[in-house]
């Protein structure tokens, strides 16, 4: 039978402290963010030249709250994070630096992002 797809591991690579409480992909660039309770943001970067897996980078000053809800959008390289009912928008490079942050509207327990062309 043919296989489209082969799973790969990758929970093997984290730290045993690490309580991981969301996660999100970016497809264009072969990445997997996710999110701590610990306002740790790590990213899984997949492995080029034929080879199976990530690379695991940490950013430990990303939050200082639980990460409960992480969204890419692509297109415009944002970032959005749900973390201590305030949204906020953070660019999707390294230093993922802040670009906004909605806490006006207080409390937000979840939130969906679309973009239309």
């Amino acid at each position: 039978m043919f296989e489209a797809y082969a799973p790969t591991e990758i929970a093997t690579r984290l730290e045993k402290s690490i309580d991981v409480s969301s996660l999100v992909a970016h497809g264009h660039a072969a990445k997997v963010y996710v999110g701590s309770k610990a306002g740790y943001l790590l990213a899984l970067n997949g492995i080029r030249e034929g080879k199976r897996g990530y690379d695991l980078s940490m950013c430990r000053s990303f939050e200082k709250k639980a990460i409960n809800e992480l969204c890419c959008i692509e297109r415009h390289d944002i970032l959005l994070c749900l973390t201590d009912s305030q949204l906020a928008a953070h660019g999707l490079s390294h230093p993922f630096a802040l670009k906004a942050l909605i806490s006006d509207v207080r409390p937000i327990s979840a939130f969906c992002a679309g973009v239309s062309e």
